[in-house]
């Protein structure tokens, strides 16, 4: 049996303390409201538990996800916060926080991840990658695969001049 891995690993540097709180908060708010989509502290969860952002109240269906936030292994210390993932976690969570962030702090700057999908085992079609660049506005994520049938398409229309040796012709 093989394993199979997504990893990647990014970083922000140069944090303002405001930049840097801001981050702690939203790493440590776990669940969302319907409502505004933002995340709740999971320590403080109890049935009549409130949004952290707007205030309405959650419901048991709202904070019953099954989901693991971050999603994504991090180390935030002083001015850097480092996101990265050691087995198999994608890195679509830490694209949505960027997303914020860039729209609260940076909205001219871009952050971008590469992504490496291997394979313990040498097996054909088990290893690839992506890349997404994220925005304030959005993200944009392209596969290797979706890429790479891209350029075969283009090239497949581009005319090719063949040069053929005196000895050949």
């Amino acid at each position: 049996m093989a394993n199979n891995y997504c990893q990647w690993s990014e970083e922000v540097e140069e944090l303002t303390r405001e930049e840097a709180e801001w981050l702690r908060i939203q790493i440590q708010h776990t669940f969302f409201c319907d409502a505004c989509n933002e995340r709740r502290n999971e320590d403080g969860l109890k049935e009549t538990s409130n949004c952290y952002v707007c205030g309405n109240e959650l419901s048991e269906a709202e904070t019953d996800t099954g989901e693991i936030w971050p999603g994504f292994d991090y180390e935030l210390v002083d001015d850097r916060l480092w996101m990265y993932s050691r087995e198999n976690y994608a890195a679509d969570p830490a694209c949505d926080l960027m997303q914020k962030f860039l729209a609260m702090f940076r909205p001219t700057e871009i952050f971008k991840v590469c992504i490496a999908y291997t394979c313990s085992k040498m097996r054909v079609g088990e290893f690839g990658g992506a890349g997404t660049v994220v925005s304030a506005w959005g993200q944009e994520t392209r596969q290797f695969d979706d890429l790479g049938a891209e350029e075969a398409a283009l090239m497949a229309r581009k005319p090719v001049e063949v040069k053929l040796d005196e000895d050949t012709q």
